[in-house]
C-alpha cells in the first residue's frame, strides 16, 4: 500500500474513533481492538495507531483493567470534536431582542461551554432562514418554537428535536397590535406578516381565518413602523416585545387558538444526518440548568452573558 493511502486510512480511523468517543463518558468500557478492527474492517495496527493518536493528544486517557477490559478515565470532548472535524458547535437562534431570548441564550452558552465543549451562538431573523442555513450545514443547531419544529417535521424536513424546554421558554405569548383608534375587524383590513416566520404566518392565518383581509409582506422588525405609518392596520406580535408601548398603538390578547402554547415553547433542532452532534448535545445539555439561568435573566438577577 502507498504511504499516502496508509496515512489517509489512519486519518479516517482517528476521525471515526473520535466521533465514537463523543458518545461515551468517563467510566465507560471500550470495545477491544479486535472487535473495532472487525467493526470498521480495518487492520488492528490502524486501530491501535488511531487510539494512540487520541491518547497522545490528551483527547482521552484509557485505563486497562486486565480481563475486565479497558475503561475511559478521562475525556476532553473539545479535543475529540477537533479530531472529528468539528472545531465548534454553533446554534443559530432569533435575534436577542427580548429578555426571554437573552435568558435562553445565556443558559445555553454557559451550560454547554461549562462541559468543556466549544459552543457559540449565531443570530438570525426568521425561522425559515434558520432552517435553510441548518440544512446547508452552516450551523449545527437551530432554536425555534415547538410549533415551527413540528411543522418542519410534518413536512418531511430532515430535522429532529434535540432538546425541548417547556412552555413560555420561547415567548410569553402573542397578541394583536393595532392603532388606538381600532374599532374591531373590518373587511379589507391590511395585516402585516413576515413570511419567513412560520409562527407568525400560522398564528395570523388562524386568527383571521375566513375573514376578508389583505396580507401585506413586511419584515418582522419593521411591522410596528408600518403600523405607525398607517401602511398596515394590524399585526401579530410577541408579548415579550414592548416596542409599541408609549406609541399610538394598543395590544389585544389573542383568543385561544388551536396551537395552544406550542408557539411559546423553545426547542433545539438539528439535521438528522448530524448524529454526532445530536447525541453529544442530548447527553450534555442540562435543561433544568438552562431554564434556571433563563429565569434569573428574566427576573434581573443575572446579567445576560452569551
Amino acid at each position: 500500500m502507498k504511504k499516502e493511502g496508509l496515512i489517509q486510512k489512519q486519518g479516517i480511523m482517528v476521525m471515526t474513533l473520535a466521533k465514537d468517543f463523543l458518545d461515551k463518558e468517563v467510566g465507560d468500557r471500550i470495545d477491544t481492538v479486535a472487535s473495532m478492527a472487525e467493526k470498521y474492517a480495518m487492520a488492528r495496527g490502524t486501530i491501535q495507531t488511531a487510539l494512540k493518536t487520541l491518547v497522545d493528544n490528551n483527547a482521552i486517557i484509557l485505563e486497562p483493567r486486565g480481563h475486565l477490559g479497558t475503561f475511559i478515565r478521562f475525556i476532553d470532548y473539545n479535543e475529540l470534536l477537533k479530531f472529528s472535524g468539528i472545531d465548534n458547535i454553533v446554534c443559530v437562534m432569533p435575534l436577542p431582542y427580548t429578555k426571554r431570548y437573552e435568558g435562553i441564550a445565556t443558559g445555553l452558552y454557559n451550560v454547554i461551554n461549562s462541559k468543556n465543549i466549544s459552543f457559540s451562538l449565531a443570530f438570525m431573523r426568521g425561522s425559515d432562514n434558520r432552517l435553510k442555513f441548518l440544512k446547508e450545514g452552516r450551523y449545527d443547531l437551530a432554536l425555534t418554537s415547538k410549533l415551527t419544529a413540528n411543522y418542519y417535521m410534518s413536512n418531511n424536513e430532515n430535522v429532529d428535536i434535540v432538546a425541548a424546554f417547556g412552555e413560555y421558554t420561547y415567548v410569553k405569548g402573542h397578541a394583536l397590535i393595532v392603532r388606538k383608534n381600532y374599532k374591531g375587524y373590518f373587511s379589507g383590513m391590511r395585516v402585516g406578516v413576515d413570511e419567513s416566520s412560520y409562527d407568525q404566518v400560522s398564528l395570523t392565518n388562524e386568527y383571521f381565518n375566513d375573514k376578508n383581509v389583505q396580507f401585506i409582506k413586511v419584515q418582522y422588525n419593521y411591522l410596528i413602523e408600518h403600523l405607525l405609518n398607517n401602511e398596515i392596520d394590524a399585526t401579530i406580535w410577541s408579548e415579550d416585545e414592548t416596542i409599541y408601548e408609549g406609541k399610538e398603538l394598543k395590544r389585544i390578547p389573542l383568543k385561544e387558538l388551536k396551537t395552544n402554547t406550542l408557539d411559546t415553547e423553545a426547542v433545539i433542532i438539528a439535521n438528522k444526518a448530524n448524529e454526532t452532534i445530536i447525541n453529544l448535545v442530548k447527553r450534555l445539555i442540562d435543561i433544568e440548568n438552562v431554564l434556571d439561568i433563563q429565569k434569573k435573566v428574566l427576573s434581573n438577577k443575572l446579567v445576560p452573558n452569551y
